[in-house]
């Protein structure tokens, strides 16, 4: 670093020497840019040329800067023929991953167009290695029955598939033991057994002679039901009914009869109980209209004590005086 040249150029300007601190000095045609603070974005620095010294503003990276020259028209530095500024030289494929980081990211949109043709209790074939059963090298999966299917997670749990050991400590005895613990199975690996051949094929919903939408298999175009749960066995009890007690009539032609009198005339079958609630309806009628008007006396004698009492507390104008001109 050429000190003496950068203290010579200073005299007669009020840059002091302290400003200089050890960095690097790039030098292009005779000029030479000195950087004051470090830094990856505008850092402020110094050009130094035989004529003068003035500020300018640099841009270093961790690539290796090139220097382009600016007009003297565009520095406010007097002396400065140019003024270098260090550009960074990118390929295209770093321009190309700078601008897709300035690019705001797409919305992600949540899709459930998936069609879940695997239900609880079919029988499916599991295809992986990791499932598949290693004494048997042309295996390439499972078959299990469907337990549960989680539609969130896209995932299954089949029985016999996907069964893993895990050793735990009983906090009684406080010996270890192995539990068997089943994880679940991706759902896109999973295939529904073909109804003819029981070997694992596709599966789309169509409609049939009746209406009535169906699964059948791609393979074979046969019909794959679906699993039909047995009811659940009960028991009565003391408070239960009976589906033969609820199916029961109770109600005689004559109840009947009254029933239907009672729609047309609009009359009531307790006339005393009818009487006595037109009543109360009536007395609450007269008592709210009392009520009503006793407040509104009492809001009169209010309005006349108070406009009393402003005509006596109000100062009347005093008189006027006559004088007598003699």
């Amino acid at each position: 670093m050429n000190l003496n040249l950068i203290h010579r150029s200073l005299k007669g300007t009020s840059l002091q020497k302290g400003l200089f601190t050890p960095a690097t000095v790039h030098d292009k045609a005779g000029l030479q840019i000195r950087t004051l603070f470090s830094g990856r974005s505008k850092p402020l620095g110094l050009a130094i040329t035989p004529h003068g010294v003035g500020l300018t503003k640099t841009s270093f990276t961790t690539r290796s800067p090139t220097c382009i020259h600016v007009p003297a028209a565009l520095c406010n530095t007097v002396g400065i023929q140019t003024r270098t500024v260090f550009a960074q030289r990118f390929t295209k494929n770093e321009k190309r991953q700078r601008l897709a980081m300035r690019r705001k990211a797409a919305a992600k949109t949540k899709r459930n167009d998936r069609v879940w043709r695997i239900r609880t209790g079919d029988e499916v074939f599991v295809e992986g290695k990791m499932f598949a059963d290693p004494d048997d090298k042309f295996s390439r999966g499972a078959k299990g029955v469907v337990q549960l299917v989680d539609r969130i997670k896209a995932t299954a749990f089949v029985t016999g598939v996907g069964v893993k050991e895990v050793e735990k400590r009983s906090s009684q005895t406080g010996q270890n033991f192995v539990k068997h613990v089943n994880t679940p199975v991706p759902y896109d690996s999973l295939y529904l057994l073909d109804p003819v051949d029981g070997q694992p094929c596709g599966s789309k919903f169509v409609r049939n002679e009746d209406g009535r939408i169906v699964r059948i298999s791609t393979r074979s175009g046969e019909e794959i039901p679906f699993f039909e749960r047995e009811p659940t066995p009960h028991s009565t009890f003391e408070c239960d009914t009976l589906p033969e007690s609820v199916l029961e009539v109770t109600l005689s032609e004559r109840e009947i009869a009254v029933v239907g009198e009672y729609d047309e005339n609009r009359q009531n079958l307790f006339p005393e109980r009818e009487k006595q609630r037109r009543l109360i309806k009536k007395l609450k009628r007269v008592q709210r209209i009392a009520r009503k008007k006793a407040q509104k006396v009492e809001n009169l004698k209010l309005h006349k004590i108070h406009s009393n009492n402003k005509k006596k507390t109000a100062k009347k104008p005093p008189k006027k005086k006559f004088y007598h001109i003699r």
